[in-house]
């Protein structure tokens, strides 16, 4: 009964994905149309050196990047909200394939004729079962949410359902840069994104937001007992520094290094699987982009930072493990005024868990070290910035 449930569900889920263009009128003659009749005589395509007579068919699709694909389609055009498809003259039939929608097989009612031009309106599917679900969730709960530049909601968390494919989400609130979004809303799915808002005058780049809070000049006590790396503790002051408040995400890094395959994207939108050399070379975009002097954060600072996270207003600490910009190795406790690890080094520092161990409270602690090469990456490592400006 189980596996029966199961294959009806998988059954169902394939036809909401597999769903398919509808033909609302068939292809006919235009009468009175000379387009195609003109368009033989002034742009005539050769192949080969020999003139093909077409036929013309002007398809109504309000679906992007549609393939009419045949062997006797000379070429296929997107104009004034149509496609335009030259066809060789007799053809019979044609797939009209899209991204969303399984291929729809189409038979001319006749056989197409040359210099002769068609219409023929192809509508998507209706109703519910043809559209997607993406729920909307945002730190400020009263942000305003729009999709495609219409306003859909005063409020998160929000349920929108729409049809599949692209769209253009917003989220706007008083105080806060608004932040936009460009999603794939999937056939019969339902997915979860969230957005959230931070203070006007964040870090933005086209868009996409950044948001830092300031630590005042401090001093506290670093290091612990746990283990002998951890040894000794000691007092460590710290300048005045400012730290982003989340995890740099996806939308972020794409925005600045103008792609983001799937092996960097974290289960809850962060970046991971990235090495410390791949981050210096998305801070130096950065900085370049924003004229800003953004960084990771030293050993010292992110221990700080682990320890007043709530006070902070971080409520992403440990989620990942994060890079730090120290060289691993045993504290100089001498090195103590907003200290900068060692000089030189084989491992970098990583702080925030374990690869290795996962449940064991001891990389919990706020004050466990691990280390990793410069050059690998792990999708349980991500990253936050830091600046001093």
């Amino acid at each position: 009964m189980k596996k029966l449930l199961f294959l009806l569900v998988a059954l169902a889920a394939f036809a909401n994905a597999n769903a398919q263009l509808v033909v609302a009128e068939e292809c006919a003659v235009k009468e009175g149309d000379i387009t195609a009749f003109r368009l033989n005589d002034q742009q005539p395509i050769i192949i080969d050196g020999d003139t093909i007579p077409f036929a013309l068919v002007r398809v109504g699709l309000a679906e992007p990047n549609v393939i009419f694909d045949s062997k006797w389609v000379l070429k296929q055009e997107f104009i004034d909200n149509e496609y335009w498809v030259y066809f060789m003259d007799g053809v019979k039939s044609v797939a009209i394939k899209s991204k969303r929608y399984a291929p729809l097989h189409y038979r001319f009612p006749e056989p197409l004729k040359a210099k002769s031009t068609y219409v023929l309106t192809i509508h998507k599917p209706e109703g519910d079962k043809y559209k997607g679900t993406l729920n909307i969730s945002s730190n400020v709960k009263d942000a305003q949410v729009y999709v495609d530049g219409v306003k859909v909601s005063d409020g998160t968390p929000y349920s929108y359902m729409g049809e599949g494919g692209a769209h253009h989400i917003e989220l706007r609130a008083d105080g806060y840069a608004s932040q936009q979004r460009d999603v794939e809303i999937r056939l019969g799915q339902t997915d979860n994104i969230t957005i959230n808002l931070f203070d006007t005058g964040a870090l933005s780049v086209d868009g996409i937001s950044y948001g830092v809070v300031p630590v005042e000049a401090t001093s506290y006590s670093m290091g612990s007992d746990l283990n002998y790396y951890t040894q000794p503790r000691h007092t460590v002051s710290l300048i005045p520094f400012s730290v982003g408040t989340t995890l740099v995400n996806v939308d972020l890094w794409e925005k600045v290094m103008g792609s983001a395959d799937d092996r960097i994207k974290g289960s809850n939108g962060q970046v991971v699987n990235v090495s410390y050399d791949e981050i210096q070379d998305f801070i130096s975009a950065l900085n370049q982009a924003t004229g800003k002097e953004f960084r990771l954060p030293t050993e010292a600072e992110w221990e700080y930072i682990a320890k007043n996270a709530s006070k902070l207003g971080i409520s992403d600490m440990f989620t990942s493990m994060e890079w730090c910009a120290d060289w691993f190795g045993r504290y100089n406790v001498s090195d103590n005024i907003n200290p900068q690890g060692p000089e030189k080094g084989v491992l970098r520092v990583v702080r925030g868990g374990s690869e290795y161990t996962d449940g064991d409270p001891t990389y919990s602690d706020p004050t466990f070290r691990w280390r990793k090469q410069a050059d690998t990456n792990s999708p349980k490592i991500s990253f936050r910035l830091v600046s001093n400006k």
